[in-house]
């Protein structure tokens, strides 16, 4: 097995994004990141939080999103002593519970919901790259719509998960407190994360560990301008768990940057970059030990009074080390 090599389209789609808003009017921009991060199917068992901006809901309030990442992986690469195929689809589904605490915190709470499977996107995948000439990266090799998670080792298998999986997944709680004193027109907060192991090792929709994670979140808070951006940076430390641990980094970093655009004050183009340190290592393979960078194009709308919609389309930046093409939806509801 080669690794795969497919020309991306990040340039090309961040220069539409650019042409695509420069002349829209001015409105003034609220920046909600995507929620989410790395969904590798030996990344979203750890306790990397969903991406957020700054601000934190008042005393009292509440919210209750549902997030939905439909994941397309294909990545198939091996050396004389290790291998590795993960080709499939993860489909995981997230509630969001969050709720004021007054005196600029709040506090959430995540169940996710996965499923594993051969999934139903490879033929829509393998036409749009034909359409746009992308490379197939040996897609079109293999058969449609089957599921093979592989890892194999020293002649040991590692992992090998090739019947559909579903269950819930691991939970979390996170804290956000918005910092008070920032310079006008700018806004900061700072949170936690644990995770809890609710998951299934067995079935990879948990890890069989605990996870705790930390970051810092900084942005724009201009009410009268039509761009903002928030950047976020964090850690994480993680249980050893039972997913191939001999593997294992127990810690690692993560970082994001969203930059938005408003059209009008319902609808907010969005690009986002996100980054992390890899958790697993000594590996000369990209799906083991490549550092993950995604990109993601999309936007928000705001519906209705209390409702929100985000829509998402994530793209493997550093190919072979995040999965080839993920698509994002957020629902948003003001209780």
């Amino acid at each position: 097995m080669q690794k795969k090599q497919r020309p991306k389209a990040a340039s090309t789609a961040l220069l539409a994004f650019t042409v695509m808003v420069a002349g829209l009017p001015a409105q003034a921009v609220e920046v909600e990141p995507f929620a989410l991060y790395n969904q590798s199917p030996i990344a979203q068992i750890y306790g990397f939080p969903l991406t957020r901006g700054f601000r934190v809901l008042p005393e009292a309030a509440q919210r209750l999103d549902f997030t939905l990442d439909l994941t397309s992986n294909f990545e198939a690469e091996a050396t004389a002593s290790e291998s590795v195929i993960f080709d499939g689809e993860t489909h995981r589904g997230t509630f969001i519970y969050r709720r004021g605490l007054g005196n600029n915190l709040d506090v959430s709470f995540e169940l996710p919901i996965l499923r594993h499977d051969g999934g139903f996107m490879d033929g829509f995948i393998d036409n749009f790259h034909d359409v746009f000439g992308f490379g197939s990266g040996g897609r079109d090799k293999t058969q449609e719509d089957q599921l093979q998670y592989r890892v194999i080792r020293n002649g040991a298998t590692l992992l090998d998960l090739r019947n559909s999986e579903s269950g819930v997944g691991d939970a979390r709680l996170s804290l956000t407190r918005q910092l008070a004193g920032m310079p006008e027109g700018r806004g900061a907060a700072v949170g936690a994360t644990l995770k809890l192991p609710t998951g299934d090792a067995d079935r990879l929709t948990g890890s069989g560990a605990a996870d705790i994670a930390a970051w810092a979140t900084y942005g724009t808070d201009t009410p009268t301008s039509a761009w903002g951006w928030v950047g976020t940076v964090g850690a994480i430390y993680t249980g050893e768990g039972d997913v191939m641990p001999g593997l294992r980094r127990r810690s690692g970093l993560f970082g994001s940057v969203t930059l938005a655009y408003a059209w009008n004050e319902r609808l907010h183009f969005k690009a986002q970059a996100y980054a992390s340190s890899p958790l697993y290592e000594d590996s000369e393979l990209d799906a083991l030990d490549g550092a993950p960078v995604l990109g993601v194009l999309g936007g928000s709308w705001q519906f209705a009074p209390q409702w929100g919609l985000d829509v998402g389309v994530v793209e493997d930046l550093n190919v072979g080390a995040t999965p080839d093409v993920s698509f994002h939806f957020a629902l948003r509801r003001k209780l």
